[in-house]
């Protein structure tokens, strides 16, 4: 699903522009797919929480995407466009559940003890997903067409959502069931502060992300050649696939301590980006910055899972995704900003205080967490088994 949910915007790109229509039109229909995941999260997070037949609401969401992707797929150039808008706006509203609600419904598939694998390698399949989707489609797109390039990531997303091996949910009593609420729903992202860290953190780490693409054509263009941010690109995600396997066969014990640590990894890598003055120096920065976002997906996810409140549970996850799609959105014409008056080097500085900041967060979250309420006397300290 994740697969052919990467490659939707450009098969919907090639598929407009294959009618002739301008590039307006085709930032339309992108537009349409990704815009509404930003507000829907925390709707379709809800209804997952809220359903008894967790399958049953997928499949059908699955269905609803599938099927504006299939009318994009097949009436695009024939239909009025803002029919079509219409419907693929409607479709991306479900992207959220293909992320984070996912997500969300591992705890009810795999036991404690395995669970930090399936998680790392739930992360995993993120990576893969970007490197493979928008590379299966323009190879559709050149065997056969632009829209049978459309036409097969919609059969996908509704095949995955109907093979998930979820099973029924218990009924929950009318007292017990949250009210769908946006303020309830961002309550529950601080339901600890562990919870609330991990969100912020991950939220301005992707802020940072947004402008990662158009830094590195820049830093290409200047440590060698443009096309090299294609190979830049590629590394760095091949380096958080490595590091996300290697969590599935070594899983987090300690994914809070685990998250400002990645971020620190990061914040290395975009350093050695900004300072690098010849390709492999720079490729290595980008392989050190996929390692820290290889680490902190799991870490992150393992902390939602532990912390948001079990009738939440999909919410926190979805909202989250939401939050942080929002984020990278914003960073993407901050970043454009940034490299105007910045030049290339000092936007991946920009990039590396980021990531700075996200882990400062953690850190300072922690130590709120440990300090004592007012009046309530500290512990004793131990007393020493042996004289010194």
């Amino acid at each position: 699903m994740r697969v052919a949910s990467e490659g939707v915007a450009i098969a919907l790109v090639l598929a407009v522009r294959a009618t002739g229509a301008g590039s307006t039109r085709e930032g339309l229909f992108v537009a349409a797919w990704s815009g509404p995941s930003l507000l829907s999260g925390v709707l379709v997070g809800h209804g997952l929480d809220r359903t008894p037949h967790p399958r049953r609401f997928l499949g059908i969401a699955g269905l609803v995407a599938a099927a504006a992707l299939g009318l994009d797929a097949t009436l695009v150039g024939h239909l009025p466009t803002v029919v079509l808008i219409a419907a693929t706006t409607l479709g991306g509203a479900a992207v959220p559940l293909f992320t984070g609600g996912i997500s969300s419904m591992l705890p009810g598939l795999v036991k404690p003890p395995a669970l930090g694998a399936a998680q790392a390698l739930d992360s995993a399949t993120y990576s893969v997903s970007g490197i493979a989707g928008p590379a299966l489609v323009a190879l559709l797109a050149a065997a056969f067409s632009p829209r049978i390039a459309l036409a097969v990531p919609a059969l996908a997303v509704v095949s995955g959502a109907l093979l998930l091996p979820l099973e029924r949910q218990p009924e929950r009593t009318r007292s017990r069931i949250p009210h769908v609420s946006l303020t309830a729903t961002l309550a529950a992202l601080g339901h600890t502060r562990q919870l609330l860290a991990a969100t912020v953190a991950s939220t301005l780490a992707a802020f940072g992300w947004g402008g990662l693409e158009i830094g590195a054509v820049a830093i290409a263009a200047l440590t060698g050649s443009a096309h090299l941010a294609g190979l830049y690109l590629a590394v760095l995600a091949a380096a958080a696939l490595v590091a996300a396997l290697t969590l599935a066969r070594y899983p987090l014990r300690h994914p809070d301590r685990a998250i400002p640590l990645s971020l620190l990894v990061m914040t290395g890598g975009g350093l050695v980006i900004a300072g690098a003055a010849a390709p492999m120096l720079c490729m290595a920065g980008f392989a050190l910055f996929g390692v820290g976002d290889g680490v902190l997906l799991p870490a992150v996810l393992a902390v939602r899972s532990r912390d948001a409140p079990p009738t939440m549970t999909a919410a926190v996850f979805t909202t989250a995704a939401s939050l942080k799609t929002a984020a990278s959105a914003v960073g993407a014409p901050v970043a454009g900003l940034a490299l105007a008056l910045l030049g290339s080097r000092g936007l991946f500085y920009a990039l590396a205080a980021t990531q700075l900041l996200a882990a400062a967060t953690t850190v300072i979250s922690k130590r709120q967490a440990e300090r004592p309420v007012r009046g309530e006397m500290p512990a004793p300290a131990a007393t020493r088994s042996r004289a010194p």
